[in-house]
Protein backbone atom coordinates (compact mmCIF):
# COMPACT_ATOMS: atom_id res chain seq x y z
CA UNK A 1 0.00 0.00 0.00
CA UNK A 2 1.26 3.48 -0.97
CA UNK A 3 1.57 5.78 2.06
CA UNK A 4 -1.00 8.59 2.26
CA UNK A 5 1.62 11.39 2.05
CA UNK A 6 2.94 9.91 -1.21
CA UNK A 7 -0.58 9.77 -2.68
CA UNK A 8 -1.08 13.41 -1.73
CA UNK A 9 2.22 14.41 -3.38
CA UNK A 10 1.25 12.56 -6.59
CA UNK A 11 -2.12 14.33 -6.68
CA UNK A 12 -0.47 17.69 -6.14
CA UNK A 13 2.06 16.99 -8.94
CA UNK A 14 -0.71 15.97 -11.37
CA UNK A 15 -2.72 19.07 -10.45
CA UNK A 16 0.34 21.30 -10.96
CA UNK A 17 1.10 19.76 -14.36
CA UNK A 18 -2.53 20.17 -15.36
CA UNK A 19 -2.55 23.82 -14.28
CA UNK A 20 0.69 24.41 -16.16
CA UNK A 21 -0.72 22.85 -19.32
CA UNK A 22 -3.91 24.93 -19.08
CA UNK A 23 -1.91 28.12 -18.53
CA UNK A 24 0.32 27.31 -21.52
CA UNK A 25 -2.67 26.82 -23.80
CA UNK A 26 -4.32 29.96 -22.48
CA UNK A 27 -1.18 32.02 -23.18
CA UNK A 28 -1.00 30.60 -26.70
CA UNK A 29 -4.71 31.30 -27.28
CA UNK A 30 -4.35 34.81 -25.90
CA UNK A 31 -1.43 35.46 -28.23
CA UNK A 32 -3.39 34.23 -31.24
CA UNK A 33 -6.41 36.31 -30.21
CA UNK A 34 -4.24 39.41 -29.75
CA UNK A 35 -2.69 38.86 -33.16
CA UNK A 36 -6.14 38.47 -34.75
CA UNK A 37 -7.40 41.65 -33.08
CA UNK A 38 -4.34 43.55 -34.30
CA UNK A 39 -4.82 42.36 -37.90
CA UNK A 40 -8.53 43.22 -37.78
CA UNK A 41 -7.79 46.69 -36.35
CA UNK A 42 -5.21 47.37 -39.08
CA UNK A 43 -7.73 46.31 -41.75
CA UNK A 44 -10.44 48.55 -40.27
CA UNK A 45 -8.09 51.54 -40.10
CA UNK A 46 -6.96 50.95 -43.68
CA UNK A 47 -10.55 50.68 -44.86
CA UNK A 48 -11.50 53.85 -42.99
CA UNK A 49 -8.57 55.77 -44.48
CA UNK A 50 -9.48 54.59 -47.97
CA UNK A 51 -13.13 55.55 -47.50
CA UNK A 52 -12.08 58.98 -46.18
CA UNK A 53 -9.84 59.51 -49.21
CA UNK A 54 -12.65 58.54 -51.58
CA UNK A 55 -15.06 60.80 -49.72
CA UNK A 56 -12.71 63.75 -50.01
CA UNK A 57 -12.13 63.16 -53.73
CA UNK A 58 -15.82 62.58 -54.59
CA UNK A 59 -18.05 63.80 -51.72
CA UNK A 60 -21.35 63.56 -53.63
CA UNK A 61 -20.90 59.82 -54.27
CA UNK A 62 -20.57 58.90 -50.60
CA UNK A 63 -22.45 61.47 -48.56
CA UNK A 64 -25.06 64.16 -48.84
CA UNK A 65 -24.47 67.86 -48.72
CA UNK A 66 -26.69 70.93 -48.47
CA UNK A 67 -26.10 73.52 -51.17
CA UNK A 68 -27.68 76.88 -51.90
CA UNK A 69 -29.60 76.44 -55.15
CA UNK A 70 -30.40 80.09 -55.42
CA UNK A 71 -33.73 81.58 -56.50
CA UNK A 72 -35.75 79.21 -58.68
CA UNK A 73 -38.58 81.54 -59.59
CA UNK A 74 -41.16 79.03 -58.36
CA UNK A 75 -42.23 77.91 -54.89
CA UNK A 76 -41.91 74.13 -54.69
CA UNK A 77 -45.08 73.41 -52.73
CA UNK A 78 -45.34 70.24 -54.78
CA UNK A 79 -42.05 68.53 -55.68
CA UNK A 80 -41.82 65.20 -57.52
CA UNK A 81 -38.68 63.31 -58.60
CA UNK A 82 -39.17 61.13 -61.68
CA UNK A 83 -37.04 59.15 -64.15
CA UNK A 84 -37.13 59.77 -67.88
CA UNK A 85 -37.26 56.25 -69.39
CA UNK A 86 -35.89 57.42 -72.75
CA UNK A 87 -32.50 58.74 -71.65
CA UNK A 88 -32.42 57.61 -67.99
CA UNK A 89 -32.16 61.16 -66.70
CA UNK A 90 -33.83 62.37 -63.53
CA UNK A 91 -36.59 64.96 -63.84
CA UNK A 92 -37.68 67.19 -60.97
CA UNK A 93 -41.15 68.77 -61.13
CA UNK A 94 -41.82 71.95 -59.14
CA UNK A 95 -45.27 73.42 -58.68
CA UNK A 96 -46.47 76.20 -56.46
CA UNK A 97 -48.63 79.26 -56.29
CA UNK A 98 -52.39 79.55 -56.16
CA UNK A 99 -55.01 81.19 -58.31
CA UNK A 100 -53.61 83.05 -61.29
CA UNK A 101 -50.15 82.71 -59.72
CA UNK A 102 -49.89 78.97 -60.36
CA UNK A 103 -46.46 78.07 -61.76
CA UNK A 104 -45.12 74.70 -62.92
CA UNK A 105 -41.46 74.18 -63.81
CA UNK A 106 -39.21 71.22 -64.62
CA UNK A 107 -35.49 70.52 -64.74
CA UNK A 108 -33.43 67.42 -65.46
CA UNK A 109 -30.00 66.07 -64.56
CA UNK A 110 -27.93 62.92 -64.92
CA UNK A 111 -27.61 60.96 -61.62
CA UNK A 112 -24.07 60.39 -60.36
CA UNK A 113 -22.72 63.61 -61.84
CA UNK A 114 -21.76 66.78 -60.02
CA UNK A 115 -24.17 68.72 -57.86
CA UNK A 116 -27.25 70.06 -59.59
CA UNK A 117 -27.83 73.77 -59.12
CA UNK A 118 -30.46 74.83 -61.64
CA UNK A 119 -30.99 78.52 -62.21
CA UNK A 120 -34.36 80.10 -62.84
CA UNK A 121 -33.41 80.48 -66.53
CA UNK A 122 -32.65 76.75 -66.88
CA UNK A 123 -36.05 75.62 -65.55
CA UNK A 124 -38.46 74.45 -68.25
CA UNK A 125 -41.98 75.92 -68.06
CA UNK A 126 -44.74 73.29 -67.81
CA UNK A 127 -48.25 74.03 -69.11
CA UNK A 128 -51.17 73.85 -66.70
CA UNK A 129 -53.17 70.56 -67.01
CA UNK A 130 -56.38 72.47 -67.61
CA UNK A 131 -54.74 74.66 -70.21
CA UNK A 132 -55.77 77.77 -68.30
CA UNK A 133 -54.95 78.58 -64.68
CA UNK A 134 -58.33 80.28 -64.29
CA UNK A 135 -60.17 76.96 -64.73
CA UNK A 136 -58.66 74.88 -61.91
CA UNK A 137 -56.61 75.73 -58.84
CA UNK A 138 -54.31 72.74 -58.27
CA UNK A 139 -52.31 74.24 -55.41
CA UNK A 140 -54.48 72.17 -53.03
CA UNK A 141 -54.21 68.93 -55.03
CA UNK A 142 -52.40 65.76 -54.02
CA UNK A 143 -49.63 64.10 -56.00
CA UNK A 144 -47.75 60.81 -56.08
CA UNK A 145 -45.18 59.17 -58.39
CA UNK A 146 -46.53 56.01 -60.07
CA UNK A 147 -44.60 52.72 -60.47
CA UNK A 148 -44.13 53.41 -64.20
CA UNK A 149 -42.35 56.70 -63.44
CA UNK A 150 -45.19 59.08 -64.21
CA UNK A 151 -46.69 61.46 -61.68
CA UNK A 152 -50.35 61.59 -60.73
CA UNK A 153 -51.89 64.90 -59.69
CA UNK A 154 -55.49 64.80 -58.42
CA UNK A 155 -57.95 66.98 -56.57
CA UNK A 156 -57.83 70.70 -55.99
CA UNK A 157 -60.30 73.55 -56.23
CA UNK A 158 -62.63 74.74 -59.01
CA UNK A 159 -62.68 78.45 -58.12
CA UNK A 160 -65.67 77.91 -55.87
CA UNK A 161 -66.35 76.41 -52.46
CA UNK A 162 -66.07 73.00 -54.11
CA UNK A 163 -63.18 70.59 -54.46
CA UNK A 164 -62.62 68.85 -57.80
CA UNK A 165 -62.71 65.20 -58.82
CA UNK A 166 -60.36 65.48 -61.81
CA UNK A 167 -56.94 63.89 -62.02
CA UNK A 168 -54.01 64.15 -64.43
CA UNK A 169 -50.92 62.10 -65.26
CA UNK A 170 -47.58 63.77 -66.03
CA UNK A 171 -45.17 62.22 -68.57
CA UNK A 172 -41.52 62.71 -67.43
CA UNK A 173 -40.29 62.45 -71.03
CA UNK A 174 -41.49 66.02 -71.56
CA UNK A 175 -40.27 68.02 -73.39
CA UNK A 176 -39.33 66.17 -76.56
CA UNK A 177 -40.68 65.77 -80.07
CA UNK A 178 -42.93 62.86 -79.07
CA UNK A 179 -44.33 64.53 -75.94
CA UNK A 180 -45.45 68.09 -76.54
CA UNK A 181 -48.21 68.01 -73.91
CA UNK A 182 -47.06 66.24 -70.73
CA UNK A 183 -50.55 65.89 -69.23
CA UNK A 184 -53.22 63.26 -69.82
CA UNK A 185 -56.58 63.11 -68.05
CA UNK A 186 -57.66 60.10 -66.00
CA UNK A 187 -61.08 58.92 -64.89
CA UNK A 188 -62.60 61.25 -62.32
CA UNK A 189 -62.69 60.30 -58.66
CA UNK A 190 -65.99 59.27 -57.09
CA UNK A 191 -66.24 62.62 -55.28
CA UNK A 192 -64.60 66.01 -55.17
CA UNK A 193 -61.49 66.30 -53.00
CA UNK A 194 -59.77 69.39 -51.67
CA UNK A 195 -56.29 68.56 -50.28
CA UNK A 196 -56.55 64.78 -50.79
CA UNK A 197 -53.92 62.20 -49.86
CA UNK A 198 -52.78 59.85 -52.64
CA UNK A 199 -51.15 56.50 -51.85
CA UNK A 200 -49.74 53.94 -54.29
CA UNK A 201 -50.90 50.40 -53.42
CA UNK A 202 -48.88 47.19 -54.04
CA UNK A 203 -51.11 46.48 -57.03
CA UNK A 204 -50.00 49.73 -58.66
CA UNK A 205 -53.41 51.35 -58.16
CA UNK A 206 -53.69 54.64 -56.29
CA UNK A 207 -55.89 55.16 -53.23
CA UNK A 208 -57.31 58.69 -52.97
CA UNK A 209 -58.67 59.46 -49.54
CA UNK A 210 -59.29 62.31 -47.13
CA UNK A 211 -59.67 65.87 -48.32
CA UNK A 212 -62.85 67.94 -48.20
CA UNK A 213 -65.62 68.03 -50.75
CA UNK A 214 -65.96 71.73 -50.04
CA UNK A 215 -63.30 74.23 -49.12
CA UNK A 216 -63.25 75.70 -45.62
CA UNK A 217 -61.78 79.11 -46.41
Amino acid sequence: MVPVPEVRRRHERVAFELDSAIAKHMRAGTARLTSLIAVTLIAVLASTSEARAQSQSSPFSTKGRWLDAGHQGVVGTHVAVMRDPDDDTTKVFLFGGSGTGQLMKLFGFQPGTSAVLPSSSSLIPVPHPAGDVTLLDLFCAGHVVLPDGRMLLAGGEAWSPLGIEQGFRFDPRYPNNAVTNPWSSIASMAQERWYPTLTVLPSGKVLANSGYQTTIC
